[in-house]
């Protein structure tokens, strides 16, 4: 856990591959090495593992639905997140399903970051809402001084884009 923490995921996965021996087809383990190999971007073989997990007995729903957000599979990411609330990868699957109303509700109530203040600003966007477009893109550049090379290109803001107040948050 220290390992995952600190971002160290090959050495986690040691400790993890050990673990697993000692106990094999432990569901927390086995969630644990999906949580690395997500982390290294490996998200097949962090299915496995989740599928595994839950097998075993472990709750990993929204871990499968955060790898089939990954695959596109917006709808069944939603289906298999039902039990989030309040939650950036929720947001991202709602959107993404083109719920905006939802991403939206789901966004305004999730810890806030850059990220969250990005997709915030592309939902406000996309919902033609100039005003919590600006607010939001404003707390990411805040959040992130390179949400400011990133806006003056994503199509997102595109019909934003001649707006003074937009120019003023992303020269």
């Amino acid at each position: 856990a220290v390992e995952i923490e600190m971002g160290d995921y090959d050495a986690a996965e040691q400790f993890l591959y050990k673990a697993e021996e000692l106990s094999p087809n432990n569901g927390i383990v086995e969630n644990q090495l999906g949580a690395v190999e997500f982390a290294k971007g490996n998200y097949g073989k962090a299915e496995e593992y989740f599928l595994a997990a839950k097998r075993n007995g472990e709750s990993t729903d929204y871990n499968i639905g955060v790898c089939e957000l990954q695959k596109g599979n917006y709808g069944k990411a939603l289906t298999y997140m039902s039990g989030a609330k309040c939650d950036y990868n929720l947001g991202l699957a709602q959107y993404l399903n083109g719920d905006l109303s939802a991403a939206e509700k789901t966004l305004g109530c999730a810890e806030k970051d850059a990220d969250t203040y990005y997709l915030m600003a592309i939902v406000g966007a996309k919902s033609d809402k100039q005003d919590v477009m600006l607010e939001n893109l404003g707390n990411a550049i805040k959040a992130d001084a390179d949400y400011k090379a990133n806006a003056k290109i994503d199509l997102n803001f595109r019909d934003f884009w001649t707006l003074p107040e937009f120019q003023a948050l992303v020269q």
